[in-house]
């Protein structure tokens, strides 16, 4: 399938910015108006030129990692940037609408905002695991929805979706909508990628990130990994040059092969932590509840999130109040930090009364 009919008509065709030629440092360059000289006290010496649109060793590093073509893969500043140019890509201001499953990730909602894209939200259930209602995600794909979000395992609660049905349901909406997996988590989850299918689901997009498992937050390493047909589109919708030479080279130095089992190693401490502070928050007799999690984070009921937050910050610890999210007042997401911050954080809570 061609997701021609998807795209926005009036971004469909566009090159995009054509870029300076950042990777041709031999020529002399003298067509993009920079500066010749590096600041004095530069540690990068190109640091006066500007970059690449898309870094060719990043880029085939990471088609490495997550078993794609390069062609499939477009790196952004973050996956924000991604979900920004998807929704720009695809959604026409004032026309168009995007779908979530609340609670879900709040930058969803704010690019639709900000594109003047309508949002149908098809709430989880929380009786059922936070389970996702794929049938009212089709019904919004025939009611102008035009992107499906669905973020797996989902922030703020942790769960995963079925893979499955999330493949039945791009076969389902194939000539009306793109479905958006937000990867971001996947690293600390037993599921596989999808990245797996989007050589042969044509309207299946995934995002991934370097932010979290790959301890880059502050780099700002994103991917938008697609069909071709999907990455040659987006092009035109992103930044000229989303990536600054350190950020590549953040990316480059965090992903070569001597870092691999350090990486993965973090990988399997967090989930063993997270697990460990899961049963010890369940043994606090004031937290009512507290979810399962295949995220770096656990998702707990309390009885006043505003007071354990502000109790939270008196005593050194910064948590997530979630009670803005639908169906989810009184609930604080909590990260997985090292053994002796876990450790100091369930002390805390069990020599404390109720925060009020």
């Amino acid at each position: 399938m061609s997701i021609r009919k998807i795209a926005r008509a009036d971004l469909w065709g566009s090159r995009g910015y054509p870029g300076s030629g950042g990777d041709r440092n031999e020529f002399v360059r003298l067509n993009c108006n920079e500066n010749p000289w590096p600041p004095q006290r530069a540690s990068d010496p190109l640091i006066n030129r500007y970059p690449e649109k898309q870094p060719g060793q990043l880029v085939e590093r990471l088609a490495g990692l997550y078993g794609v073509a390069p062609t499939s893969l477009i790196i952004t500043r973050g996956a924000d940037d991604g979900i920004d140019a998807i929704i720009r890509g695809f959604c026409s201001p004032g026309v168009d609408a995007i779908a979530q499953c609340p609670p879900a990730f709040v930058m969803y909602r704010f690019f639709a905002k900000l594109h003047g894209a309508a949002i149908h939200d098809v709430p989880l259930d929380p009786a059922d695991g936070f389970s996702v209602d794929f049938e009212g995600l089709a019904q919004a794909a025939g009611q102008g929805a035009k992107v499906l979000f669905l973020c797996s395992p989902n922030n703020p609660t942790g769960s995963s979706v079925d893979q499955e049905k999330i493949l039945e349901l791009c076969q389902r909406v194939a000539e009306r909508a793109v479905v958006v997996i937000d990867e971001a988590y996947i690293e600390f989850s037993e599921q596989p990628s999808l990245s797996r299918h989007v050589s042969d689901v044509g309207n299946l997009i995934v995002l991934r990130t370097l932010s979290k498992a790959w301890s880059l937050a502050g780099a700002r390493l994103g991917v938008i990994v697609a069909s071709e047909e999907i990455v040659s589109f987006l092009h035109a919708t992103i930044s000229p040059y989303p990536l600054s030479r350190s950020a590549t080279q953040a990316g480059l130095d965090a992903t070569a092969r001597e870092c691999m089992a350090t990486a993965a190693d973090r990988i399997e401490s967090i989930k063993s932590q997270r697990q460990s502070l899961a049963e010890s928050l369940q043994q606090v007799d004031w937290i009512e509840t507290v979810y399962p999690s295949e995220a770096n984070f656990l998702l707990v009921k309390v009885p006043d999130a505003a007071a354990l937050i502000e109790f939270a910050l008196a005593n050194g610890f910064l948590l997530r109040n979630q009670s803005a999210q639908p169906g989810l007042a009184n609930h604080v997401r909590i990260s997985v930090g090292t053994a002796d911050e876990m450790q100091r954080l369930v002390e805390l809570f069990s020599n404390c009364e109720v925060p009020t």
